[in-house]
């Protein structure tokens, strides 16, 4: 069965990010899950900011 993720996320901090990387990425791997993309970037290039898709 595949499942598919779409996540916004705004970073509240350098910290967040860091706490958070290494604890999902041994959970997706855990599940034999892999990223089938993924960036650095935190900023949204165009368009207006959206919360609460």
């Amino acid at each position: 069965m595949s499942y598919y993720s779409v996540l916004a996320v705004t970073p509240t901090s350098q910290d967040s990010i860091t706490n958070y990387i290494g604890p999902a990425n041994t959970l997706v791997a855990k599940h034999g899950g892999k990223y089938l993309t993924r960036t650095s970037s935190h900023s949204q290039p165009e368009g207006a900011v959206r919360f609460g898709f």
